[in-house]
């Protein structure tokens, strides 16, 4: 278009027009339902006080690996079966089986407790209601409650319910760390937050270790249903494909006081500013693109998959980006350096700082307060400099090849949001 032959009204009605497109931001959905979440601990607690100190339970860190080790092998396996297809990036079936029989004897001695962080929430299920303390975890897909003999909380009663039908189908669930659960499927009316699922897939748990729900009752996956190994939507999308939340937007507050889920939009007094959007790669887990992670300022590793896992304490990498990230640090040194062995892959950093951490998604980078990324504990000291474990693993067992598991670490700095209606993950920055 000749925009010097129009004339100049057109003209500057045409470039208010341009404006308007370019800044006009979408507007959020709001009015969502939250409900408040409450961080717990499977086991002892990761920071324990040992001779005046508070230190890290490194089995209680190391438990949790293992777990997640074998979570992903049975999610990518569920992947697998689900869709004939395989996730690109990740380890090949025959690489993860061979790290979890070499990790199951070699860290047999660490592997008693399911170590974790678990950020839960009351839901209902049953007619009448039966009420359970639920795990909400963006890094699985099912959702399952224990039943008479399975874990220590409350228990799941099918005939109890007027709305639950047996589906005549089992699910099992094996993790690296040993603990396991499994048992019959139904389906059942779930409530959350207000919101009820009809006919909602509920794992009914008549085995599983008593660490799987030493404090929570069960778990709520809210990842794709490529992943469920109960072969059933997950909650979130039951809500969603029936109307019982007007958009597809849920949203996680992961702060140590005032954490919340929000369902069907966003808490508009959890964030400031915008959020920033980046698509879902691939439907399985909530797995993004990361532009970089970065030390200093300055790019150590760039151009990764990232996996968004709220049920993740920690975030893991392969030992090469582990130890490109931790070079653009000062000082480092392995733990071993303090006496440990058998923690490959942990890394300590002065215990005070200032150097910059963040991730970059979208163009985007979202900080990590050194405060935070050292807050597990105490190892040891080099000359004067006091050194505290750092909160990203390195490890090449983990079957993730060379994406990245990013978990609370990095999401209790930020409000994060997961849009199954346009399949995208967005960050925002915390009020």
């Amino acid at each position: 278009m000749n925009f010097l032959s129009l004339p100049v009204g057109t003209v500057l009605t045409l470039l208010q027009l341009l404006a308007l497109s370019v800044s006009a931001a979408p507007v959020e959905p709001s009015g969502a339902l939250a409900i408040p979440l409450a961080r717990h601990y499977v086991g002892t607690a990761p920071l324990v006080a040992r001779d005046g100190e508070k230190k890290p339970d490194l089995a209680w860190l190391k438990s949790q690996e293992n777990h997640l080790r074998g979570k992903i092998h049975n999610q990518l396996s569920n992947f697998e079966k689900n869709t004939g297809k395989v996730l690109a990036g990740f380890d090949k079936k025959e690489k993860r089986e061979s790290n979890l029989a070499k990790r199951a004897v070699a860290e047999e001695s660490l592997t008693a407790e399911q170590g974790g962080s678990y950020w839960q929430g009351a839901i209902t299920i049953g007619t009448p209601a039966q009420s359970f303390l639920m795990d909400f975890d963006t890094g699985s897909s099912d959702l399952w409650v224990p039943g008479s003999s399975g874990g220590t909380g409350n228990k799941y009663t099918p005939s109890a319910s007027s709305t639950s039908k047996d589906q005549g189908r089992t699910f099992s669930i094996s993790y690296g760390d040993g603990s396991t659960t499994s048992g019959e499927v139904y389906t059942d009316t779930v409530t959350v937050a207000g919101l009820t699922a009809k006919s909602q897939a509920v794992g009914y748990a008549t085995t599983a270790s008593s660490t799987t729900g030493a404090t929570f009752d069960g778990l709520v996956g809210m990842a794709y249903q490529s992943l469920s190994t109960e072969r059933a939507p997950p909650l979130f999308s039951t809500l969603y494909s029936q109307g019982a939340v007007s958009s597809g937007l849920f949203a996680f507050k992961l702060t140590a006081s005032g954490a919340e889920l929000s369902l069907g939009g966003l808490d508009a007094n959890a964030y400031t500013g915008a959020v920033t959007y980046t698509p879902v790669t691939q439907q399985g887990y909530w797995q993004v693109a990361m532009g970089s992670a970065n030390v200093g300022g300055s790019a150590k590793v760039s151009n990764r998959q990232a996996i968004i896992d709220t049920g993740t304490t920690l975030i893991y990498a392969s030992s090469t980006d582990g130890k490109a990230f931790y070079a653009g640090f000062p000082s480092n040194y392995p733990l071993s350096s303090f006496g440990y062995t058998g923690y490959d892959g942990y890394y300590a950093i002065p215990c005070t700082g200032s150097t910059a951490i963040s991730l970059t998604f979208a163009g985007r980078s979202f900080s990590i307060p050194y405060a935070s990324f050292v807050n597990q504990g105490y190892v040891g000291t080099k000359g004067s400099t006091r050194y505290c474990l750092a909160s990203l693993i390195a490890s090449d067992s983990m079957g993730l090849g060379s994406t990245w598991l990013v978990g609370d670490a990095f999401l209790s700095n930020v409000y994060s949001v997961y849009d199954l209606a346009n399949n995208r993950v967005g960050f925002a920055t915390l009020r």
